[in-house]
């Protein structure tokens, strides 16, 4: 990736996340203590970001910084991430970490409580609903529901 293509997408990333969040320049600027013609003139890539001003950023967008950089990691391949897939993902980045990992952990009680959506990631390797426990905050027993359709 060449630095001018990083900067574009630095400055895109600012702009997509500031609109997904319903903020004005003004509003964003207020919230990451900077000014609204900084935050401007990095969105449309007039002048380059300093990390400082990025991480102050990422304050006000409510959003960490390996968060902010998601869009540096491997591209999937091809066909593989489908309109919903994109769609989760994008509104996973809007949560906090704590409540992204209750998502995800919600999630995964779903997979193995409903059997129809067992078959479908049978494939994919999936945590099991204890494991979670703590980090995601589902309850540390599972329901009777969830052991009785464990044990068939």
């Amino acid at each position: 990736m060449t630095h001018d293509k990083v900067g574009e997408q630095v400055a895109a990333r600012i702009r997509e996340l500031r609109e997904d969040r319903g903020l004005s320049v003004r509003e964003l600027a207020r919230r990451a203590g900077l000014r609204p013609e900084s935050v401007s003139r990095s969105e449309r890539r007039v002048t380059e970001i300093t990390i400082t001003a990025l991480a102050k950023l990422c304050v006000g967008l409510e959003v960490d910084l390996p968060t902010f950089f998601e869009f540096a990691r491997a591209a999937p391949e091809p066909g593989v991430q489908s309109v919903e897939l994109r769609r989760g993902l994008k509104l996973l980045s809007r949560l906090t970490p704590q409540e992204r990992r209750r998502a995800v952990g919600g999630l995964e009680v779903l997979f193995e409580a409903v059997p129809e959506y067992r078959m479908v990631t049978d494939d994919i390797p999936l945590p099991r609903v204890a494991d979670t426990t703590l980090s995601y905050g589902v309850p540390e027993k599972p329901s009777r529901r969830l052991k009785k359709r464990r044990r068939r």
